[in-house]
């Protein structure tokens, strides 16, 4: 078993303003329309289902997010029981 010391965290990120991927891979964040679709009406009850600190919860279930890491994709995955891609569909990128 790995230790979290030794666990290698990698992170997805999510394009923003400003970031020269964020026309070149948007991505529409779906977090909260599968929580609330699983009976998870609030953040708290994000928080409490997937063991998120208070703060990770509200920004995730708002939709109000930069990176994710994939420990807390992971969770978010099992406390919704769902794929990653169930929470994140790729958006067209703009026509020059």
């Amino acid at each position: 078993m790995e230790s979290k010391a030794k666990m290698l965290i990698f992170v997805v990120r999510i394009g923003f303003t400003g970031d020269k991927l964020s026309d070149a891979m948007k991505l529409e964040v779906k977090i909260r329309e599968v929580a609330q679709s699983k009976g998870l009406k609030t953040a708290y009850s994000l928080q409490k289902k997937a063991k998120l600190s208070p703060s990770n919860a509200a920004k995730l279930f708002n939709n109000n997010i930069v990176m994710i890491s994939i420990e807390t994709l992971g969770r978010l995955c099992d406390a919704l029981d769902c794929e990653p891609n169930d929470l994140f569909v790729r958006g067209k990128p703009k026509q020059a």
